[in-house]
């Protein structure tokens, strides 16, 4: 090969390699550089987006040539205005989760002083479990007929965990949940009562409902207000 040939071939060789130095997106394995994060926020947006920023300090020719870039992380973007969207929707499904328990126990205590009546459920006489139903019943919430049944639905809730509107479960005369009452706060429970013969409060902490009581459950309630429908909970 000519020999001028030759050197012109490496000079062509050589701006290339320049050129595809000057145009890198990333910095290169082969060289050793500084990086720092930057975090811009846009004023119209209010987004804030975090870059990397890469300046190499050395290269493999040892040259004081430096190159330095801004790189868009777009993983590491957020949006105040999305994360305060939300903490409203979590707000706004808390506050009716809570109306809902409200209108609940409302409903539970006009059941107060109702007769109790084995098999009935009714503002004019009603079992544990028959009152459950229709309280439930009335504000739209579908719940089995029967004690064992409706142990069967929500959640286990530990007894020192209790929220207003969890249903409690005790064995009191057949092994098995055999009669249940609504939590109102306050260590107290509205139910129909087979030895007072009515629907009354009591203290959960009566050594009675201690020794009897098997278990708490949480309904559902979240799943009512997000469908706007009548689930079996």
């Amino acid at each position: 090969m000519n020999f001028k040939l030759f050197l012109f071939y490496i000079l062509v060789i050589h701006v290339n390699t320049l050129f595809a130095e000057s145009k890198r997106q990333e910095p290169s394995v082969f060289l050793k550089y500084e990086q720092t994060l930057t975090e811009v926020q846009d004023s119209n947006t209010k987004r804030t987006y975090t870059f990397t920023n890469n300046k190499i300090i050395e290269k493999a020719d040892n040259s004081d040539n430096t190159l330095t870039y801004l790189k868009a992380n777009p993983l590491s973007s957020s949006s105040p205005r999305d994360d305060k969207s939300e903490l409203n929707t979590q707000d706004k499904l808390s506050k009716k989760i809570k109306s809902l328990k409200e209108k609940i126990i409302a409903k539970a205590k006009m059941f107060l002083g109702t007769p109790y009546h084995f098999g009935s459920k009714s503002l004019e006489q009603t079992d544990c479990s028959g009152f459950i139903q229709q309280v439930y019943s009335d504000l739209g919430i579908v719940l089995p007929r029967t004690t064992v049944s409706q142990a069967q639905r929500g959640v286990n809730v530990d007894f020192d965990n209790l929220e207003v509107g969890d249903l409690l479960f005790f064995c009191t005369y057949k092994n098995g949940p055999s009669h249940v009452g609504i939590y109102t706060g306050n260590d107290k429970m509205i139910h129909a009562s087979s030895g007072a013969k009515r629907v009354k409060y009591d203290n959960i902490n009566k050594l009675y409902y201690k020794k009897r009581f098997l278990f708490a459950k949480r309904l559902a309630l979240k799943k009512y207000i997000n469908t706007g429908m009548t689930p079996v909970l």
